[in-house]
């Protein structure tokens, strides 16, 4: 049970202060000990913090338009259309092309005057044009080639003026089916209309960039407090701990410790060779540069009211 008294007394302290946003609870009593322990050393500088803007403007963002998307693929369907009448034009030529072999091939072999087997080839090739077009014509035959014409072709073969008599009567009727091929006029003035458009629409659509304020806080150093023991009484809030740069002039002499380790330095290279910590008050926002031994020993002092009053609670 006093166990659970101590927790919820810490986390009713610890939620009072942070509400009030209070690191140090200072008084002259505190300030007091502080003093016996170094003297007349206790001393605080008053600060006043400096705000700057610095208007940031962020890299707009480009991106394609909608239009010119819808346009572009206007021409690639243009040019697909065209690949394809050209495709198939390909197919009829070759096809036109071999149809009309099987008749010039017969012509070819029938005013040759070689013997058979020297022009046998041009038979074979009709006859596999024919096959492959379903064309139903008998040229030639052998063991590979129209072989259910082959008996009657091997007496055929055998006599030449029978032969020709036969290849002459089917030469007559053949009349091979040509087909003709598309034309791309309008395909391709379909693509010179489609690029024209795709030329004339605008391709990128630009978001400009939006504006950022970025603030920038810096802290001037002024004059030393009168009985900084007095001063500093009440709820104060740290800000952080600071270095003190030795140009005595300057008005940014204040450099935090964490942008001093980004620039690779340390406390060597600044003045006394040691760190200060700027606190504010709660109620007044009043700034005060003092000691890191100060705030050390208002910790320390801090936690043993903290532990007695637990004790006692």
């Amino acid at each position: 049970m006093h166990i659970i008294r101590l927790i919820t007394c810490f986390f009713v302290f610890y939620a009072a202060n942070a509400q009030k946003k209070t690191d140090y609870v200072l008084t002259e009593n505190l300030n007091k000990k502080y003093i016996e322990r170094v003297g007349n050393q206790f001393t605080a500088q008053k600060v006043i913090k400096n705000i700057s803007y610095d208007t940031l403007i962020k890299s707009g963002s480009k991106t394609r338009s909608k239009d010119y998307n819808v346009a572009l693929l206007e021409v690639e369907r243009a040019k697909e259309v065209i690949s394809k009448i050209k495709k198939e034009n390909s197919v009829l030529l070759s096809r036109n092309i071999e149809l009309k072999k099987v008749k010039s091939n017969i012509v070819s072999f029938l005013n040759s005057n070689k013997d058979f087997d020297s022009k046998k080839q041009l038979l074979v090739e009709a006859q596999r044009i024919s096959d492959k077009y379903n064309l139903n014509h008998s040229l030639y035959a052998d063991n590979e080639i129209n072989s259910k014409f082959k008996a009657k072709f091997f007496v055929l073969s055998k006599k030449s003026i029978e032969l020709k008599i036969y290849l002459k009567r089917i030469l007559s009727n053949i009349n091979p089916e040509l087909k003709e091929v598309k034309s791309l006029e309008i395909a391709e003035a379909n693509l010179v209309k489609a690029e024209t458009a795709l030329k004339s629409t605008k391709k990128y659509i630009i978001r400009p960039g939006k504006k950022q304020i970025k603030t920038k806080m810096t802290y001037q150093v002024k004059s030393f407090v009168f009985k900084p023991e007095l001063a500093l009484v009440g709820n104060f809030s740290e800000i952080g701990s600071y270095y003190l740069k030795p140009e005595l002039e300057s008005e940014n002499r204040l450099i935090s410790v964490i942008e001093a380790e980004k620039k690779g330095l340390s406390a060597k290279d600044f003045q006394f060779g040691k760190t200060y910590v700027l606190i504010e008050n709660v109620n007044d926002q009043k700034i005060y540069l003092v000691s890191s031994d100060y705030i050390d020993t208002i910790r320390l002092n801090q936690a043993a009211l903290q532990e007695v009053s637990f004790k006692n609670n």
